[in-house]
Formats: structure tokens, C-alpha cells, sequence
């Protein structure tokens, strides 16, 4: 009697069983858990970590505002470096002498002098007049529109953009000082003019003759945009320019442009 042949399964078959067979048994067995580390449940808060770090700065500012005002030690230091960053008030200067005063007023008289005679050299020297006159008072409102008005003049003749700027900052103190003065307004139209801005420079030159008719820099700044324009109105200009000298003889600015009219009106003689 022959004995029935044992059944051979392929090699292959049987690996492929063993994985699942395997893969079964896993998935019925739980993960073993590590001893002495407990599993932990996540926890979800209903308040986002952004409101938690705001409320964290308030409670932070609430306590450091109450330990500043309860402790009288941290206020007083405190006070002092505050102290620190705020102008103290100027005190009132000293009365000028008439010593001082007479010095001054020779000062300004020349600086006057000079600025009329329309040289580089006669507008710096002007200028260094006007300075030893700060020095001894430092807010006398003569020297300081004066000084603007030289100022103004010098960067007119020669600008450049150090002298523009220069009087760009004199312009806006002055502002603040003296509001829109006739000094401050032929300032800006000189400033203007440097520029090569003439329209804003004759609105200018308009009100501050309004303001200050009698002003010989008025009456010359007015008839000396006029005679820029493209139709000159040499009657008025005239006009203006001869008033100007009458009020102030040594003003050269007037002169030269009186004379200029002259020759353009073949008024020889008076050139």
C-alpha cells in the first residue's frame, strides 16, 4: 500500500502566510506601553497661546505700575531722570548797560552800512557786525531780522546750495519769531529768486511793500522783478527805484538798476 504524498507548499506561499498571519496576530495585540511612562491626553484649551501671552503682558504692566506708584523711592528717581530730558527754563537776562547799548547800535550802523554796497566781502563783514551784537544780546530782534535780511541778499548774489539751505533754517526760526514781517517775506522772495522762482518772488515782494511801503528794499525788490519779467514796465520800475534812493542814497542794488533803465530809455545823461 503506498503512503499518500506529503502536500508541498511552495517557499513563496509560505512566507506570504507567515506575513499574515503575523500581520493579524499585531493588529489583535495592543502597543506595549514603556514602564513608568504613562500614557498622557493631550489637553486643548479653548483660549488661543496669543491671548494667553497678551494677558500675560497686561498682568505684567498692572504689577509694575503699582509697585511704581506705591514705592515712593522708584517715583523719586524716576522724577529725576524725567527731570533730565525736560528744558529747564531760561533765565531772564541781565539788563544791557548804556554802555552796551551804544555798542550796539554802532555795531548795527555798520552792518547796515556794508550790506548797501552789494559786495561778497561787504555782505560778510555785515554779518560779523551783526554777530558782536548777539554776543552781547543774543535775542535782539534788530540784529536777528537784519541778519536774515543779509543773509537773504548774499545767498540772492551768490547761491549756492550751502548758503540756500542755510537760509531755508534762518527762514523757518524767523517764522516762528516774527510771523510773516516784511523782513521775512523779502527773505523768502530773495530765497525765491536764487531759486529761479519769480512768480512766487513777486507775490512776495508785493506784500512786503504793502506792509512796509516806505522800505527802500521793498521799492527795490519790486521794480527789480518788474525789469525781469518778459515785458518790462520800465515807468513803474523807474518809479520805484528812485523812491527807494530817496529813502536810502548808498543803496547799490537801487543805483545799478535805475542806471540800467536809463540806458534802456536812452536816458544817457542820468545813467
Amino acid at each position: 500500500i503506498k503512503e499518500p504524498a506529503e502536500s508541498k507548499i511552495p517557499e513563496v506561499q509560505e512566507e506570504v502566510l507567515e506575513k499574515e498571519l503575523f500581520k493579524e496576530v499585531a493588529e489583535q495585540i495592543p502597543p506595549k506601553i514603556a514602564p513608568g511612562k504613562p500614557r498622557r491626553k493631550k489637553i486643548s484649551l479653548p483660549i488661543s497661546s496669543r491671548a494667553l501671552v497678551i494677558a500675560g503682558i497686561i498682568l505684567f504692566l498692572l504689577a509694575g505700575g503699582y509697585l511704581l506708584f506705591s514705592n515712593e523711592k522708584i517715583r523719586s528717581s524716576l522724577g529725576g531722570i524725567v527731570g533730565l530730558f525736560q528744558k529747564k527754563p531760561e533765565k531772564p537776562l541781565p539788563e544791557l548797560s548804556e554802555e552796551q547799548k551804544q555798542i550796539i547800535k554802532e555795531h548795527l550802523l555798520l552792518a547796515q552800512d556794508l550790506y548797501k554796497l552789494d559786495t561778497k566781502d561787504a555782505y560778510l563783514k555785515s554779518l560779523n557786525e551783526i554777530r558782536k551784537v548777539l554776543k552781547i544780546d543774543k535775542n535782539h530782534p534788530e540784529a536777528k531780522k537784519l541778519e536774515l535780511i543779509v543773509s537773504a541778499l548774499l545767498t540772492y548774489r551768490y547761491p549756492q546750495r550751502l548758503l540756500i539751505y542755510k537760509l531755508r533754517s534762518s527762514l523757518k526760526k524767523a517764522e516762528a519769531s516774527f510771523g510773516l514781517s516784511p523782513e521775512v517775506q523779502l527773505a523768502k522772495a530773495l530765497l525765491n529768486l536764487a531759486e529761479n522762482d519769480y512768480a512766487s518772488a513777486k507775490i512776495l515782494a508785493q506784500k512786503a511793500l504793502e506792509n512796509a511801503p516806505e522800505n527802500p528794499l521793498a521799492l527795490w525788490l519790486s521794480a527789480h522783478i518788474q525789469l525781469a519779467g518778459i515785458n518790462p514796465d520800465y515807468p513803474q520800475a523807474k518809479s520805484l527805484l528812485e523812491k527807494a534812493l530817496e529813502l536810502e542814497l548808498n543803496l547799490v542794488l537801487a543805483r545799478c538798476d535805475l542806471g540800467e533803465i536809463y540806458l534802456k530809455t536812452k536816458e544817457y545823461q542820468n545813467a
